[in-house]
């Protein structure tokens, strides 16, 4: 009797803990799935055109300044700076770099940087000004 009741007890406290690991499991898909769902479609053009944007200001410049940098924004062209069907532009009026993007679906945002050098880091900086959906 009490051998049965030993055995069963060992019974169950596996199939808690099996029950316990297939819930650990549905709970790590549902957070993937969470976490694809709250990822921004146009993230990937958007690194991708400001790396290649950092990579066009810096090239071939050994000191940057404020007037270099506005001197060489104002030289882009809609097709110098291409990713996917995402682009990058320089607006002379308001002094702003635009990444026009496109995500896979075809649906459009338009994002207004100022760009700026850091003074400490010497490093590029974009700075978000708005967004136009």
């Amino acid at each position: 009797m009490i051998f049965t009741l030993l055995v069963l007890s060992l019974l169950v406290i596996a199939m808690l803990y099996v029950f316990k690991i297939e819930i650990i499991k549905k709970q790590d898909n549902v957070n993937l799935i969470k976490y694809g769902l709250n990822r921004d479609i146009y993230e990937n053009d958007r690194e991708h055109l400001k790396y290649k944007l950092s990579v066009h200001i810096k090239k071939n410049q050994e000191s940057l300044n404020e007037e270099i940098i506005k001197k060489i924004l104002s030289g882009i062209d809609n097709k110098d700076i291409i990713y996917n069907k995402s682009f990058v532009k320089y607006d002379l009026e308001s002094k702003n770099i635009t990444l026009d993007l496109v995500s896979e679906t075809g649906s459009k945002i338009k994002e207004y940087y100022r760009c700026e050098k850091d003074k400490v880091n010497n490093k590029i900086r974009f700075e978000l000004v708005k967004i136009e959906y």
